[in-house]
């Protein structure tokens, strides 16, 4: 019985893993057709608010990556 929980909880956590990369890379994708849709608008000024969004963004992806592969090696 132990073993099925188990098997159960790594499965979780993997499909966890994969839910938060789905999550990053869809609000990366939607900041990036916002940057598209107001660049007419706002021209360069409005890229400037969000390149450090985006840095940052990829970067936690990233790290919350690595840390879910580290886990569950």
């Amino acid at each position: 019985m132990v073993k099925g929980v188990r098997k159960a909880f790594i499965i979780g956590l993997r499909s966890g893993a994969a839910k938060r990369l789905l999550l990053a890379a869809s609000g990366l994708f939607f900041l990036y057709i916002a940057i598209k849709i107001f660049r007419p608008c706002y021209g360069d000024v409005w890229e400037r608010f969000f390149k450090p969004t985006l840095k940052r963004q990829l970067i936690i992806s990233i790290v919350l990556m690595i840390m879910e592969i580290l886990i569950d090696s």
